[in-house]
């Protein structure tokens, strides 16, 4: 069924584009290559209702799957109740119903569970004994019925295992767009995660500054196309990087899950004693969600205070080399990985906050 969502995910992205498209033929530029790559995609529909003809939700073999199927678990649904019948009526008319148990199944073949020192009033089979288990007697009238039963089993397994072949020939037959789909659809979904993250972290699209050397003058490079200003705007800056307070991913994250996570906390505690105020409850349990209450607004309090701090990163377009002294915990490492996770988050599309002039190393 994994392919049947990923091709019905893919359907309803194309029918979303389309009729996003029809209303404003602009969006279809605006999103390119990204429309493209979607309505491209090639979705078999006939596969797609094949493979629900016979596969189920919950992965298993629909009896719709074919008519041999159908007429098999039939069958073994005809003879199971049979077998059922057949042990109920000897247990009632047993003797010693006191040594009689329940009706039990043993490698697939009903039988029935004998407890105490009695013998069974019926001639049987001994499948299986044990001192505190009791004994598994399988009827002698009730032998031929397990054993079209066991066949019938059999027929059903045949029968399944032969509807999943025809349905593999045709899924392999539609490999190569199945793969191609797959890939395109992880395409997507980097794509889409990467511009979730920047607009949940107030991401700026940076200016890439890409420097050739060339008779020890550091110009921007002519070949690559800038995002948002041309190559000889580029080189007029006076920055090759200028990253105004910028902030550590990382620690940005953290911070503002934490300060989520207890706002979030203080909302349900304060949701919760205006509810007991309402209904009466508790005192006791209203004063203790109270001083809990408080303790979370002072928690709220001092993450706003403490936030990460910010560097501000301006290098000049002439410089070549940078030294970074200062004492111990003193902010050189988280400086300088700040400024590589924001050179590394842009080559791969993730945009980091303050970001304004950029170098890729």
């Amino acid at each position: 069924m994994a392919v049947v969502s990923l091709m019905l995910f893919v359907e309803s992205l194309q029918v979303t584009i389309r009729a996003a498209m029809k209303q404003d033929e602009d969006s279809h530029n605006l999103l390119l290559p990204l429309t493209e790559t979607i309505l491209d995609a090639v979705v078999s529909k006939l596969l797609v209702k094949s493979i629900q003809d016979v596969i189920d939700d919950d992965g298993s073999v629909k009896d719709t799957a074919s008519p041999e199927l159908r007429r098999y678990r039939d069958q073994v649904q005809a003879l199971e109740s049979r077998l059922c019948q057949l042990m109920d009526k000897l247990i009632r008319n047993a003797d010693n119903e006191a040594s009689l148990s329940e009706v039990s199944i043993v490698n697939g073949r009903c039988c029935i569970k004998i407890t105490g020192d009695k013998s069974s009033s019926f001639d049987g089979l001994l499948l299986s004994s044990g001192s505190d288990a009791g004994s598994m007697i399988e009827p002698i009238i009730a032998v031929p019925l397990n054993d079209e039963l066991q066949g019938a089993r059999a027929l059903v397994v045949r029968a399944e295992l032969e509807a999943l072949s025809k349905l593999t020939d045709k899924i392999l037959l539609e490999l190569d767009n199945i793969q191609i789909l797959m890939q395109e659809t992880v395409t997507l979904d980097k794509v889409t995660a990467r511009a979730r993250y920047s607009i949940a972290y107030d991401g700026t699209l940076p200016d890439l500054y890409l420097p050739n050397i060339e008779h020890g003058i550091v110009n921007a490079a002519k070949d690559e196309p800038a995002s948002t200003t041309s190559s000889a705007q580029l080189t007029k800056r006076p920055w090759k990087l200028f990253i105004p307070n910028a902030y550590h991913p990382l620690l940005l994250q953290q911070h503002q899950e934490n300060l989520r996570r207890t706002k979030k906390d203080v909302a349900s505690a304060t949701a919760e004693i205006r509810r007991r105020r309402i209904y009466g409850q508790d005192i006791a349990e209203e004063d203790q969600l109270a001083s809990e209450l408080d303790f979370m607004k002072i928690r709220v309090s001092e993450l706003e205070r403490n936030h990460p701090i910010p560097v501000d990163f301006m290098i000049a377009e002439e410089t070549t080399v940078l030294v970074i002294t200062g004492p111990n915990t003193g902010g050189k490492t988280i400086s300088l990985k700040t400024v590589g996770l924001a050179s590394l988050m842009a080559k791969i599309g993730n945009w980091n906050n303050e970001v304004e002039i950029l170098s890729l190393f």
